[in-house]
C-alpha cells in the first residue's frame, strides 16, 4: 500500500507492512474542507478554549477554507 511505503520514507518510527495493516482500523476519511467546515469550526474552538496557541491565537477565518471549483 503506498501509504505504508511513504510512512517508511518520511522516517514515522514504524515499518511501511505495520502502516498498510493499521490503515483499515484508523477510520480516516476524506471531507472535502468546506463540507466539513461547521466540524473543523467546532473542533478549533475546543482547542481554542484549551489552548489559545494551539490554533494561533485565533479561529480560523472563513477564507482559510478552499473553494471547489
Amino acid at each position: 500500500m503506498e501509504a505504508g511505503q511513504k510512512g517508511s520514507e518520511v522516517g514515522l518510527g514504524v515499518t511501511g507492512p505495520l502502516v498498510t495493516k493499521a490503515m483499515p482500523r484508523l477510520n480516516i476519511g476524506f471531507k472535502n474542507s468546506t463540507d466539513g467546515k461547521d466540524e473543523l469550526n467546532s473542533y478549533y474552538q475546543i482547542l481554542f478554549n484549551n489552548d489559545v496557541k494551539s490554533v494561533g491565537g485565533k479561529i480560523p477565518s472563513v477564507d482559510f477554507y478552499m473553494e471547489e471549483k
